[in-house]
């Protein structure tokens, strides 16, 4: 152990991450994402007078439903109640729901009501934003096993659990759910990008109009408003997915006058990922969540296509489908298919039901006793295969005939258009945005042109609202750019997928794949595919540093950030070989598994490898010469055998997001921060030796959405300083910092 004179001991980011816990949060990593080690949330309002006046006007109001202009936000004092400890933050609670059985009196005449609550330090399982509901809004437990369902096949569905609350002095049991959001992808393992749902602002209490007299005008909305806004690449994605989704929205309202159901398919079938949601949802007595305001979606620009997200489906097992009276759930099921169920899929269903990991993660999730929680799972899931049987013995037996628009986009909004005449509603209608010198051009119906701000387009987005007139953006977005810049290949089953200039040579009997670039902004994305003994040669062009545009976002317009990026696919003996490239990472590995028998990589523009929500094993890594980190891991398990960094501009390794980090060997030779543990990560070394390094190891708590991390070297070889914060734990050799 080799840091004598050199060695300091650092605290910071004390009050602005992790707030005031009584407990490292790295020494309780795998408890912080267990429910069950939720004893209490406690939520204090400095002004209850307030926020209990808020109350009843809302009891008090006339409609049925809540006013969205009385969903007041108040300053919140919330404490969470670990049986390890107690964590103190600062936030901000407002109503949330759409009716007013979202607030009422329990049998004592104590005030009960959903709550949206807004962490503006710390976190729960993750989460920053998350509700409380009353839990029979949301059909209680159904809501907990139905987002389990639906995550382990794969949907992105939010964190839902039952917990025990204290509100201004009043217990209850609540729901917890997580918002839509950054968090709610991270878990979800996948990157973050734009978030759309159906806009409810026409629906409820709009103007002089009746709740729901203008659902056929209802479009779509953009969720996640800072996302867009981080810069111009972010921006021209969200408008391609929102082009696409507005389109959809318009065949659905088209639809809806002529009395066919409420089906959205923004991927125009191309998939069966909306088909397969729909089937599950049916299957649980899950329609609400179909309802086309109720409807949310990302875009997944990996793949250039939405996925949905789950959100209110008003869930209940016990409850057995009967098709033969419902003439218009066969007629959605219908246009909702245009084949039988899949196989695959089918088996996947089994496969998960008979797995014995969804009990278990029910059980945590809700306060039961034991026998009475396996009791509920068992007959939900019995009533869930009954169901999801009787769907798909009517599918096997119908024939398909799918409803669809053949209307083109200027003819749907001329429908549109004329449903606005008829309902006297005063909006304007975007048909056509213009990226000019940081701001837009905003074309009109009558071609009349307004230039306005990035801020003021992501209002028009968001809230389909500017200066206080209502704007809607149906944008005819320009499609055909992004198709001339994808070339594509098959390879067993997956695809390849690559800029017009770059040169793939694949030799299958010798499983080689040669890659060539011809620009510096050339690259290649792996898909789905089985690399199980091949070698991967990538030769890109050495970029200069001095060349480097610092002010362009880390992902091009296909949302990659890898010169080469290998994504969902497996890897056994696999050899990747990679030199130079314009990109921010060289290569960049996402939701794979397997394993590496060597990673190589020279001259990186800015990370050397970068490995995201994988399973992987990697026998020996060489990076030389990264501008920035050489190797960035985060949301997966790594263990790399033996490791060689040189170079490194400023991490040798980065550890982060929740990951599991083993490593036997590694050496590292010239770098600012030789390891980086981060934000719930566990990691340890047997062996590390560093040259010429300033800092030898940090341990910390980066992000709010995590918290502290754990960091266990046997033998260090470094004369470099040590950064520790309050929330995490080192161990070097015997010696715990």
């Amino acid at each position: 152990m080799r840091f004598g004179l050199y060695v300091l001991l650092f605290y910071f980011f004390t009050s602005t991450l992790s707030a005031k816990c009584n407990f490292k949060s790295g020494e309780y990593i795998d408890k912080l994402s267990d429910p069950s080690t939720i004893l209490l949330v406690e939520i204090l309002t400095p002004k209850s007078a307030k926020y209990n006046e808020n109350a009843f006007k809302i009891l008090s109001s006339n409609s049925q439903n809540i006013h969205p202009k009385l969903k007041k936000r108040f300053k919140a004092n919330i404490n969470i109640i670990y049986e390890f400890g107690i964590c103190k933050y600062k936030g901000s609670v407002r109503q949330t729901g759409d009716w007013k059985d979202h607030i009422n009196f329990d049998s004592g005449g104590k005030l009960l009501r959903s709550l949206d609550v807004k962490l503006e330090e710390g976190n729960i399982l993750n989460a920053v934003r998350f509700k409380l509901f009353i839990p029979e809004t949301r059909k209680s437990i159904n809501e907990v096993l139905a987002s389990l369902i639906l995550r382990k096949l794969n949907f992105i569905a939010p964190e839902t659990f039952e917990v025990k609350t204290k509100i201004n002095n009043v217990n209850h049991k609540m729901l917890f759910q997580e918002t839509t959001g950054k968090e709610l992808l991270e878990r979800n393992l996948r990157r973050e990008g734009a978030i759309f749902e159906g806009d409810e602002t026409l629906l409820w209490s709009y103007k002089k109009y009746e709740n729901f007299e203008l659902e056929n005008l209802s479009l779509a909305r953009l969720i996640n408003t800072n996302w867009f806004k981080k810069g111009s690449i972010s921006q021209e994605i969200t408008l391609q997915a929102f082009s696409k989704l507005q389109q959809s929205y318009l065949n659905y309202t088209y639809s809806m006058d002529r009395g066919n159901s409420l089906v959205i398919f923004p991927n125009q079938k191309n998939t069966n990922m909306f088909s397969n949601y729909f089937f599950v949802l049916i299957s649980m007595n899950g329609s609400h969540a179909l309802r086309p305001h109720n409807r949310k979606f990302f875009y997944n620009t990996l793949r250039s296509e939405f996925e949905p997200v789950y959100y209110d489906g008003d869930i209940y097992f016990n409850k057995i489908l009967n098709l033969d009276p419902d003439e218009n759930l066969k007629k959605m099921l219908l246009e909702a298919f245009t084949n039988p169920i899949e196989p695959e899929f089918l088996f996947k269903i089994d496969k998960l039901i008979q797995n014995n990991e969804i009990q278990k993660e029910f059980i945590k999730r809700v306060h039961l006793e034991e026998n009475e929680a396996i009791k509920f799972i068992q007959k939900s899931i019995k009533s869930f295969i009954y169901n999801k049987n009787i769907l798909e013995n009517f599918l096997l037996n119908s024939q398909f005939t799918p409803i669809n628009s053949s209307m083109s986009t200027s003819d749907l909004l001329d429908n549109y258009r004329q449903k606005q005449r008829e309902k006297n509603l005063s909006q304007k209608i975007i048909k056509k945005i213009k990226y000019v010198n940081d701001k837009y051009d905003a074309y009109n119906i009558t071609n009349e042109i307004n230039t306005i701000s990035i801020d003021d387009l992501s209002k028009i987005l968001s809230k389909n609202k500017l200066n206080n007139s209502r704007v809607v953006l149906i944008n005819n977005f320009n499609f055909e750019k992004y198709d001339k810049k994808i070339f594509k290949s098959i390879l067993f089953k997956g695809s390849i997928l690559h800029s017009p200039k770059t040169l793939i040579k694949i030799f299958e009997n010798k499983k080689i794949i040669e890659i060539t670039q011809s620009s510096i902004d050339d690259w290649v994305f792996i898909d789905q595919v089985n690399l199980s003994n091949w070698k991967i040669k990538f030769k890109g062009l050495k970029i200069l540093k001095k060349n480097i545009d610092n002010s362009l976002q880390r992902f091009n317009i296909f949302g990659l950030t890898g010169c080469l990026t290998i994504n969902d696919s497996i890897l056994s003996n696999t050899s990747i070989i990679l030199e130079g490239g314009k990109c921010e990472d060289s290569l960049n590995i996402i939701n794979s598994q397997g394993s590496l028998s060597l990673i190589d990589i020279k001259h990186s523009n800015s990370d050397g490898v970068d490995l995201d929500f994988s399973k992987l094993i990697i026998k020996k890594l060489i990076v030389k010469e990264a501008i920035n980190d050489c190797l960035d891991v985060s949301g997966g398990d790594y263990y790399i055998k033996n490791a060689t960094l040189i170079n490194c501009g400023d991490k040798g390794i980065s550890i982060g997001e929740k990951s599991t980090f083993k490593s036997d060997e590694i050496y590292l030779n010239r770098a600012f921060i030789g390891v980086s543990s981060k934000d719930l990560s566990t990691a340890s070394v047997l062996e590390l030796s560093s040259d010429n390094v300033n800092t030898c190891i940090e341990v910390m708590n980066k992000k709010q959405e995590f918290g502290g991390a754990n960091l266990h070297i046997s033998k260090l070889n470094c004369s470099g300083l040590i950064f520790v914060d309050d929330h995490s734990k080192l161990l070097v050799g015997d010696n715990e910092f």
